[in-house]
């Protein structure tokens, strides 16, 4: 590099280097690094290219004009920023990258360490439901269409009814189990879970409410006139039973827990729940 008289000719071969030395950082490396490897190598070479043209080393054996000194000099300085921004572009999407592959590699890895829990103690319930909680976040990091995601989304399921079974008593399982079949089209099922956390943690105001929702939603989606009427009873029901505690909720407690649809039943519901 030092034998070569051309200034332009150094800063090529330098960058013909870092070239090399990027490229073969590149290969050496696995996928989720190539990402990285091609920021430096940008970074590197809008360096060497700023460094050369600010350089005062750089010959200019004719004076420009001024008017094309001050062009060429916003241009050289408009170029640097332009290709500065693109390598943090470049350099932010690489890192998220590879925290999303770091996350699905540390998500499939509690995954199995959980199974190899359960495979050694069975009937753990926590265990289980850790499992449900573990599959579930792996469903919505899938596409939904996608024939791992409702493998994944059965096993949550079938996990929380593994965590019921070993422990019925414990109205949290039947929660999370009643808000899991439901949300996945699972109603029937759902209801009767959200029933049995309500029955087991009756003072449980999320428990309740979230219930009350999900009776007032199928008083208005049901096809059945029949069904209609059974969940506006059973609506009703869990209102007034709710009104008799001694902590009744508070329209805070709706709003927190309750889908603002649902409320808006809810509130078109009591006038009628109190003149009948």
């Amino acid at each position: 590099v030092n034998r070569s008289s051309s200034y332009w000719t150094r800063a090529i071969i330098r960058q013909g280097m870092v070239s090399l030395l990027c490229i073969g950082f590149m290969e050496l490396f696995d996928f989720h690094l190539k990402i990285p490897s091609l920021a430096l190598f940008l970074s590197l070479q809008m360096a060497l290219l700023f460094h050369a043209g600010f350089s005062r080393k750089a010959p200019s054996r004719v004076s420009p004009a001024r008017g094309l000194s001050v062009k060429s000099s916003a241009f050289k300085w408009a170029l640097s920023f332009a290709c500065l921004a693109g390598s943090a572009v470049l350099l932010f999407y690489s890192v998220n990258e590879f925290r999303s592959y770091r996350s699905s590699q540390a998500e499939e890895d509690r995954v199995f360490r959980l199974e190899e829990a359960i495979r050694l103690n069975p009937s753990n319930a926590d265990s289980w439901y850790h499992l449900a909680a573990a599959y579930e976040h792996a469903f919505k990091s899938e596409s939904r269409m996608n024939q791992n995601a409702l493998v994944l989304k059965q096993n949550a399921i079938e996990a929380l009814r593994q965590a019921t079974v070993l422990c019925p008593a414990h109205a949290f399982y039947w929660y999370s189990l009643g808000v899991l079949e439901y949300s996945y089209g699972y109603r029937k099922s759902g209801i009767a879970a959200l029933e049995k956390s309500v029955s087991w943690a009756p003072a449980r105001l999320k428990y309740s409410l979230y219930l009350l929702s999900v009776f007032l939603r199928e008083s208005e989606i049901s096809t059945e006139s029949g069904l209609k009427r059974e969940f506006s009873k059973k609506a009703r029901a869990l209102y007034e039973r709710l009104q008799k505690l001694d902590e009744a909720p508070r329209p805070v407690h709706y709003h927190r827990w309750m889908d603002p649809k649902d409320y808006a039943r809810l509130e078109r519901w009591i006038p009628q729940w109190l003149n009948s």
